[in-house]
């Protein structure tokens, strides 16, 4: 279908790119280490199109996080977010994440490196640590997004039924205007 839909008007749509380039948060840092994540994440996806940057939530070796998460919910040794340069509005467009859930040794190791084990106490934790819940996988696939870079939408609010700024409305008048 969108193969169809390109051919008829082919200034609206573009495909995905097919080549993704895998880096880890950790070798993100060590290319660029005085960047802050936001920073790092436009300049890989710039250079490659498409990147997935794993393990996103634990530490680097300089101490910091590449982003926050709750040590409670995802294993951070095994997540990732896909993202794509969008070269029309030079920009990074997150179109998908994808967390595998704790288990009881991650959840374990994660409370304590973020100092949070008086969690451990907790019904839901104890669920976890007692093997009462299946060991579970999270993908999200952000439509809203991926409709934006797709079809080369500039803001969400010009895909999402919302109220917006005044400001925000004039933006987008003057991108599609120009």
């Amino acid at each position: 279908m969108s193969k169809k839909i390109s051919k008829l008007y082919p200034q609206t749509m573009r495909d995905l790119q097919r080549k993704i380039k895998f880096i880890t948060s950790q070798e993100l840092e060590d290319m660029y280490p005085e960047k802050s994540p936001e920073e790092r994440e436009y300049l890989i996806v710039k250079k490659y199109k498409a990147v997935f940057i794993i393990w996103i939530w634990d530490k680097l070796k300089s101490g910091a996080v590449h982003g926050k998460r709750s040590p409670d919910y995802d294993d951070w040794s095994m997540d990732w977010d896909r993202i794509m340069y969008d070269e029309k509005y030079d920009r990074a467009i997150e179109l998908s994440s994808m967390w595998i859930r704790v288990s009881e040794k991650s959840l374990l190791q994660q409370l304590e490196k973020s100092d949070k084990m008086e969690k451990i106490k907790l019904p839901y934790h104890q669920s976890i640590i007692k093997k009462e819940l299946p060991y579970t996988i999270w993908w999200w696939i952000w439509i809203s997004r991926l409709i934006m870079y797709v079809l080369w939408i500039y803001h969400i609010a010009e895909i999402q039924a919302s109220s917006r700024e005044a400001k925000t409305t004039k933006e987008i008048k003057d991108l599609i205007y120009l």
